[in-house]
C-alpha cells in the first residue's frame, strides 16, 4: 500500500512513509522529487501526482484504488472529477493541449481504467498518447507512449504486440537513460530536481518488471512472450532493487524476479520458456487460493472459481510448453489439483461438479516417455542443464502424483451412495477402473534394479490398489457377490497383503472371503506363503539389527508370522475377541486342573482297590492254608468285582492322561501364540503413517522386500467343488479348535 502527501512547504515529495507487502505488491511510495514548476503552488494537485505517475502506475489494481483514494482525501476531489473538469475547460480555450497536459491526460485516462472508474479509459488514453506520436523526442513522452500501448496490446491479448512495444520502452527509454543515470549517481545528482526524467530510472526498472510478470499474467496473456526473457535477466543484473534510496528492496519486485529467474534456470523450466513459466507460477499461485478455499470453505463459489483459474493458467501454461520437462511439470501440479477436488468430495459427501481436464491416461504416456529415455536419451527432453538427478525427481514426482490422484478418485466414488444408501455399483466400477489402471502400470514399471523408475511408495500404492480392487468386488450388487467375484477378491486380498503384510485389518478380511466362498480351510494355504516371506526376509533382518523406524512393531508381526497358531489368529481373531481367547486360555488351565485332579483321584482309588484285593487274597490264603504248601497255583479264581473295577479305573486313567496331553499341548500353544498376537495391536498407525508420507522409511523396506521376493498373487486357485469335503471339515476343525481353544 502507497502512503504519500505533498509537502507543500518543502515544494518536494517525502519519501514513501509506509510499504505495503503482499504478494508481491508493488506498493512503493513516491520517491524525494525536486521541487515541482508550479512554484506558486501552496496545496497538493492532481497535477503534481500525475508527472510522477511513473512511480505507482504499474501497481496492483487494489493498491491503486487505495493510493487514488488516499490521494483523494488529500487534494481534496476525485481523479475523476479531476479528468471531468480540468481537461474540458482546456480545450474550450481553443488551443491544442500542451505535452505536458496531453501526457498527464493520458496518464489519467490509463489510471482510472485501471482503478475500474473508466471502462473506456484505456482507449481515451491510447487516443490521447498518440497525439504526442511526433513528439517522441522526449523520454517522458516515449516511455508513457510505449507503457500504454503495452497496456493496449494486454488488453487484447496480443502477445507479439504487447513484446514490441515493450522492447521499443527497452531500446527507447531504458538504454538512453542508463548512461546519464550512472553519472548523475557517481555525482550524487540523483536526487536534484534538475536531473530530470533521468532520475527516475529505478521506478522504470520496477514498472517494466511488473509490466512482464504480473500484469501479463493478470491479464492471462496468452501467446509466445519468450523475447521478454532476455529482459528479465538483464532486470535482475544489479537493477531491481539495486537502488533502496529510490525504491527499497523489500518493496521491490526483487524477490519475485529472482524466484522467475530461478525457475527459467530450474528443473522444472521448459528450455528457458518465460511465457511458460510465468504462466505456469500464475497457475500455482491460484492453485493455492484453491486449496485453501477448498479446505476451508469446501466447494465454495470462491473455492471453484480459484479452481478454475489455476486449471485455466495450467492450460495457459501447457499450450506454451515445448519440452517433456515443462509437460511434465504442469502435469505434477494439475494432478495434485485434481486429488484436492476429489478428497474434498469425499470428505464432505458432495459430488464433484468442478472439472480438472488433465488425464491420468495423459499422465502414463508423459511417464512412459520418461521412462523410455533412462537409458540415456532424458536430456533431449530439457534435463540437459540440470542432470540426471532432476530426470529422476521429475519421473517419481509424476508417479506420485498418479498415484495419489489415482487413489483419491478412488476413494471418492467409493464414498458415492444411491438412494438406498448402498454404494453406487457404477461408482465402484470407477473407483475399481482407478485402481485397476494403477496395479497395471505398477506392475509394467516395476523392477527396475537401480530403484530410478519408480519411488519407493509406488510398491505401498500397490497394496492400496491391489485391496481397492478386491473390496470393490465385494461391495459390488449390495455385497452379493458370485463365486468368481470371491475368488477375485481373494486373489487381490492376497496380492495386497504380499505388498504390504502388516494390515491386521486386510488379514481378517481375506479369512472372510475365504469363508464366503467356502474355503476356509484354505486360510493357512493362502497364507503362510506370504507369512514365510516376511519370517525369512533379509531386508526385514537388516531393518531389525539396526533399528529402524517402527523396529518392534515389524518384530513382532515376524515373530508371530512364524507360528501357524498366530497366523491364524491374523485371520479368525480380532481385538475385540481377546478378552473371549483369554477365557478361554483360563477355561483350559481350570480344565486340565480338573483333568489333573481326576487323574490323580482314580489312581488313589485304584490304588486303594489294589490293596484292599492284595489283603483279601492274603487272608484267604490263609484261612485255606495255601500259605504252608509249596505246591504252586494251578488255577486262577474268577475276576472278582473289585477287578472289574480297578480295570475300569485304568481305562479312566489312560482316557484322562490323553487328555491331559491335548490339553497341554493347546495351553502351551497358546500360551506361545497368544501374547505373539497380542503384540502386533495396536500398530494400525503404520498404515496411516505410510498413506500420509511419501518419504516414511518404511516405503523403502517395503520396496526391497517386495523386490526380493517378487510377490505376486499366489492364491491357490482351488474351489470347494474341487476340494476333498472330508479333508477340508477336519482343516477347518483344527481351525476352529486353534481359534477357540479346543475341539468343538
Amino acid at each position: 500500500m502507497i502512503r504519500t502527501r505533498i509537502d507543500a512547504r518543502r515544494r518536494r515529495w517525502p519519501r514513501t512513509a509506509r510499504l505495503g507487502l503482499a504478494a508481491l505488491t508493488f506498493a512503493f511510495g513516491l520517491a524525494a522529487l525536486a521541487g515541482g514548476d508550479r512554484a506558486s503552488a501552496s496545496e497538493p494537485s492532481w497535477d503534481d501526482y500525475l508527472d510522477h505517475a511513473y512511480v505507482f502506475a504499474a501497481a496492483d489494481a487494489d493498491d491503486l484504488r487505495a493510493l487514488l483514494g488516499r490521494t483523494t482525501a488529500s487534494v481534496g476531489r476525485s481523479l475523476a472529477e479531476y479528468h471531468a473538469e480540468t481537461f474540458p475547460a482546456l480545450a474550450a480555450r481553443r488551443t491544442p493541449l500542451s505535452e505536458r497536459d496531453l501526457r498527464r491526460k493520458a496518464i489519467a485516462e490509463l489510471l482510472l481504467q485501471r482503478a475500474g472508474e473508466l471502462p473506456a479509459g484505456l482507449e481515451r488514453a491510447v487516443e490521447t498518447i498518440d497525439a504526442l506520436a511526433d513528439r517522441l523526442d522526449r523520454h517522458e513522452n516515449r516511455y508513457w507512449y510505449r507503457t500504454i500501448h503495452a497496456h493496449q496490446a494486454l488488453s487484447a491479448g496480443d502477445a507479439d504486440a504487447f513484446v514490441d512495444q515493450m522492447l521499443a520502452l527497452w531500446l527507447e527509454v531504458i538504454t538512453p537513460l542508463e548512461v546519464p543515470f550512472e553519472t548523475y549517481k557517481t555525482l550524487a545528482l540523483t536526487e536534484n530536481g534538475n536531473a530530470g526524467f533521468v532520475r527516475t530510472l529505478p521506478h522504470l526498472y520496477e514498472s517494466v518488471a511488473r509490466l512482464i510478470l504480473v500484469h501479463s499474467q493478470t491479464a492471462a496473456l496468452d501467446g509466445d512472450i519468450d523475447s521478454l526473457g532476455a529482459l528479465v535477466r538483464i532486470l535482475t543484473d544489479e537493477r531491481v532493487g539495486a537502488d533502496p534510496n529510490a525504491v527499497p528492496v523489500e518493496a521491490s519486485s526483487k524477490a519475485y524476479l529472482d524466484h522467475i529467474l530461478a525457475r527459467l534456470d530450474g528443473p522444472e523450466s521448459d528450455g528457458g520458456s518465460l511465457s511458460y513459466t510465468l504462466a505456469l507460477v500464475a497457475a500455482e499461485r491460484a492453485h493455492q487460493r484453491a486449496r485453501k478455499h477448498l479446505a476451508e470453505d469446501g466447494f465454495s463459489e470462491d473455492a471453484l472459481a480459484a479452481v478454475r483459474d489455476s486449471v485455466s493458467g495450467y492450460q495457459r501454461a501447457m499450450r506454451n510448453a515445448n519440452t517433456l520437462q515443462g509437460q511434465v511439470a504442469i502435469y505434477t501440479r494439475a494432478l495434485r489439483q485434481q486429488g484436492e477436488v476429489f478428497a474434498t468430495g469425499e470428505r464432505l459427501g458432495e459430488a464433484v461438479e468442478v472439472d480438472v481436464p488433465f488425464s491420468i491416461d495423459r499422465a502414463l504416456e508423459l511417464y512412459e516417455a520418461l521412462h523410455a529415455a533412462r537409458n540415456g536419451e532424458w536430456e533431449r527432453h530439457g534435463y540437459v542443464d540440470q542432470g540426471r538427478e532432476a530426470y529422476v525427481a521429475a519421473m517419481q514426482g509424476l508417479w506420485s502424483e498418479i498415484q495419489d490422484a489415482s487413489f483419491n478418485a478412488a476413494r471418492y466414488y467409493m464414498s458415492r451412495r444411491d438412494a438406498t444408501g448402498r454404494i453406487d455399483d457404477e461408482a465402484i466400477v470407477h473407483a475399481i477402473n482407478h485402481y485397476a489402471r494403477y496395479l497395471h502400470a505398477f506392475e509394467r514399471y516395476d523392477g527396475d534394479p537401480t530403484g530410478e523408475s519408480l519411488p519407493d511408495a509406488a510398491t505401498f500404492g500397490a497394496y492400496v490398489a491391489a485391496r481397492g480392487i478386491g473390496d470393490g468386488v465385494l461391495f459390488f450388487s449390495g455385497g452379493d457377490a458370485s463365486v468368481d467375484q470371491l475368488e477375485e477378491a481373494i486373489a487381490r486380498y492376497g496380492e495386497a497383503l504380499a505388498y504390504f503384510p502388516y494390515d491386521r485389518e486386510l488379514w481378517a478380511t481375506l479369512a472372510e472371503a475365504l469363508q464366503r466362498s467356502g474355503r476356509e480351510a484354505d486360510f493357512l494355504a493362502v497364507a503362510k506363503p506370504i507369512a514365510d516371506r516376511v519370517v525369512h526376509s533379509r531386508h526385514l533382518d537388516r531393518w531389525i539389527e539396526g533399528r529402524g523406524v517402527w523396529t518392534t512393531a515389524l518384530e513382532s508381526f515376524r515373530t508371530a508370522f512364524s507360528n501357524d497358531r498366530s497366523l491364524v489368529y491374523f485371520g479368525f481373531a480380532d481385538e475385540g475377541r481377546i478378552e473371549e481367547l483369554e477365557a478361554e486360555f483360563a477355561r483350559l488351565q481350570q480344565e486340565r486342573e480338573r483333568v489333573d485332579l481326576a487323574i490323580a483321584t482314580t489312581r488313589s482309588q485304584r490304588s486303594e482297590l489294589y490293596e484292599a484285593r492284595r489283603e483279601a487274597h492274603r487272608r484267604a490264603a490263609l484261612e485255606s492254608g495255601e500259605t504252608l504248601t509249596t505246591t504252586p497255583e494251578v488255577a486262577t479264581a474268577p475276576l472278582s468285582p473289585q477287578s472289574e473295577t480297578i480295570a475300569q479305573l485304568g481305562l479312566d486313567l489312560e482316557r484322562l492322561g490323553s487328555a491331559s496331553e491335548r490339553l497341554e499341548v493347546q495351553i502351551e500353544a497358546i500360551a506361545h501364540s497368544l501374547p505373539v498376537f497380542k503384540a502386533t495391536l495396536g500398530h494400525e498407525r503404520l498404515v496411516l503413517e505410510l498413506a500420509a508420507q511419501r518419504d516414511h522409511p518404511v516405503h523403502a523396506l517395503l520396496r526391497r522386500q517386495a523386490e526380493e521376493s517378487a510377490p505376486r498373487a499366489g492364491v491357490p486357485a482351488s474351489r470347494p467343488n474341487e476340494t476333498n469335503a472330508s479333508t477340508e471339515t477336519a482343516a477347518w476343525r483344527v481351525l476352529q479348535s486353534w481359534i477357540g481353544g479346543i475341539v468343538r
